[in-house]
Order: structure tokens, then C-alpha cells, then sequence
């Protein structure tokens, strides 16, 4: 419940500071909100992928937003990310 409050903190604080136009500010803390939400989602993913269970709902969640921080949608795959965590919360 913690990592999914401080990650939602740290993901209002990116829309800020992406809103106040400020340069690398927003995509560090892009990064470390989708780190706290995600690690876990990430982390099953790479032993299902070993474990060869390729198309679990980890691997297609990590494979989304880490291609939404490819193509600089970084709000974007944070946001993902936080719903999910909710969605999996409730």
C-alpha cells in the first residue's frame, strides 16, 4: 500500500513538473515512480519469461509501458502502471 501511494505522489509530481515545463525533472521522476509501481510486475514477468510463460498479464503490462518509455510517453506508461497496481489492489 505504500509503494502505491508514494507512487502515485511521485506520478502527480511528474504532471507538475512536466507542467511547469521544467527539462530533466519529469522523466527522473517518471523513472522512480514507475520503478516503486512496477519492480514487482517486471520482476514476475522475467521469471514467468524464464519459466516459459511468456503471454502472462506481466509480461504484456511490462512490455506496454516499457515500450510507452521507449517512444517518450513517460506520463503515460507511470499512469498505466498506477492503474494497474489499483486494479490488482482491489
Amino acid at each position: 500500500m505504500f509503494a502505491l501511494i508514494l507512487g502515485a505522489v511521485l506520478f502527480a509530481a511528474g504532471l507538475i513538473l512536466q507542467w511547469l515545463q521544467i527539462p530533466v525533472a519529469p522523466m527522473a521522476v517518471f523513472v522512480a515512480a514507475y520503478l516503486i509501481l512496477g519492480w514487482r510486475v517486471l520482476f514476475t514477468a522475467g521469471k514467468n519469461l524464464v519459466k516459459g510463460h511468456v503471454f502472462d498479464e506481466n509480461f504484456l503490462m511490462s512490455i506496454a509501458t516499457l515500450g510507452a518509455f521507449v517512444i517518450g510517453e513517460f506520463p503515460e506508461a507511470v499512469g498505466v502502471m498506477l492503474f494497474y497496481r489499483v486494479g490488482e489492489y482491489f
